[in-house]
């Protein structure tokens, strides 16, 4: 198992971070927003499924396929992954 810590969204960071994780078999994010889209960003970018695990049901990430990410600082829609599987606790 590896564990990888949001820093950022941006596209540089990831493109740097994601070398560590190449051999996974699958990519599991956890957390709000920011840390579903850079686990979509990476799953994609490995050619692995994802398992989205949503803390925060406040936007949109967990359920839609493109990521929000940045180029610069500038807002970026990417990508084209959907979750192998959503899990919610309801409680």
């Amino acid at each position: 198992h590896k564990v990888y810590i949001v820093k950022n969204v941006e596209v540089a960071t990831l493109e740097n971070d994601v070398k560590d994780y190449e051999g996974v078999d699958a990519v599991v994010a956890m957390g709000g927003g920011m840390a579903i889209d850079a686990g979509k960003w990476m799953a994609e970018h490995l050619g692995k499924k994802i398992h989205s695990v949503p803390t925060v049901l406040s936007v949109n990430a967990a359920f839609c396929y493109k990521s929000a990410m940045r180029v610069n600082n500038v807002v970026t829609y990417m990508g084209r992954i959907f979750p192998e599987a959503i899990y919610i606790d309801f409680d």
